[in-house]
């Protein structure tokens, strides 16, 4: 116990008042590249999913397009990936999942889960409709693009009131664009009475927008990726019972009934664990850099090991790095040459991954009076 104490003890920067001599704060992120595996057993989208959330991380994610190139389904085959959108979340219910309808004005569902739908709908005609027009008082799921007339409302003195725009027709987002300019927001409704009045408004035309809409495909493992590189004719939701997606060796992506067993591809989020002395190679005599994880340690541990992944798949993580050393720091030439090295080191000991580094110096101690 007292040679490892030694040993701390010997490699800690000693306190001087050598010109040059300072502590700096380092502030990094590192996106978690993913690795993807591909599995040839049949199985339905959520059996895939089970299957990777217990040996892997889950079922695939795609970020950017670059990551296809390391996504590797054999030529001929296709395989279920994380992107799906389950029917229990929006089909004539309001619920709070990430892909059920929500109001322009609040992006949330409405707290009472009122809704009028119209007998067929919602049924995501083509896989693609993610707005909603009022016509003869019922709620009919379209494509957001289609212009029609805008419902707007606005509260006054605590009444709620519906404007129809009758004058010109836009597309969902345009309406929204008008609305929240002239007025206060596309029209919410949250009772019959408030339907009545909306429809009330709207009688002048065969239907106009209102505020509901949500997001169509979600992740399995609830990211925020917007990534879609959909094969030619797809998504089509053909039967009104394709809710889960299919990708192909090129990359394609294309929804398929949830039940069909298919080959897939999970993901797996890597956790790197390097040492300080390991990461960096700096421990030189010309150098003499320190560093530590913990800015407020009382001590320096050059064998502590640093983590540079969470858990979490994707995510940035943001820490800081103490850096201590005999150089300059003050010298902004100085201290570009040791940020670049510290960038270079990164790359290399791990290849493939986006780490942002800058300096931020630590607030000078005010002298007590």
């Amino acid at each position: 116990m007292k040679t490892r104490q030694k040993a701390r003890e010997d490699v800690r920067p000693k306190s001087s008042s050598r010109t040059g001599h300072g502590t700096i704060f380092l502030t990094f992120a590192h996106e978690l590249i993913d690795e993807y595996h591909f599995i040839e057993q049949s199985k339905s989208w959520s059996e895939a999913q089970q299957y990777c959330r217990e040996h892997f991380t889950d079922l695939a994610t795609i970020q950017r397009e670059e990551d296809l190139s390391r996504v590797h389904i054999p030529a001929g085959q296709v395989a279920w990936i994380g992107l799906h959108d389950d029917p229990a979340a929006w089909f004539k219910v309001m619920t709070n999942a990430s892909n059920s309808w929500r109001w322009s004005v609040t992006g949330a569902t409405s707290p009472g889960g009122f809704q009028n739908w119209n007998t067929a709908d919602p049924d995501k005609w083509s896989g693609k409709e993610a707005c909603v027009i009022i016509a003869d008082s019922k709620w009919i799921d379209i494509l957001c693009p289609i212009n029609a007339h805008c419902l707007c409302f606005k509260v006054q003195e605590g009444v709620k009131q519906f404007i129809l725009v009758s004058n010109y027709s836009r597309t969902w987002l345009g309406c929204q664009s008008m609305c929240r300019q002239n007025y206060q927001d596309l029209a919410q409704i949250e009772s019959a009475e408030e339907n009545q009045a909306a429809m009330t408004a709207s009688a002048g035309v065969a239907y106009a927008w209102i505020g509901l809409y949500r997001n169509i495909w979600l992740w399995s493992d609830l990211s925020n990726s917007s990534f879609r590189n959909w094969k030619l004719g797809s998504p089509n939701n053909m039967d009104n019972n394709e809710h889960c997606v299919l990708m192909n060796e090129d990359g394609l992506m294309e929804d398929d009934t949830c039940s069909e067993p298919q080959s897939f591809v999970c993901h797996e989020g890597t956790l790197n664990m390097i040492g300080p002395w390991t990461l960096l190679g700096l421990r030189t005599r010309e150098w003499n850099v320190y560093m530590s994880v913990d800015a407020s340690a009382e001590e320096y541990c050059p064998d502590s090991e640093l983590m540079f992944a969470v858990k979490q798949r994707r995510s940035v993580l943001q820490t800081q790095m103490r850096i201590q050393t005999d150089l300059d720091l003050s010298d902004a030439a100085v201290s570009e040459q040791l940020l670049k090295l510290l960038q270079e080191r990164l790359q290399e000991k791990i290849p493939g991954t986006d780490f942002k580094l800058r300096w931020s110096k630590a607030p000078e101690k005010k002298d007590s009076a």
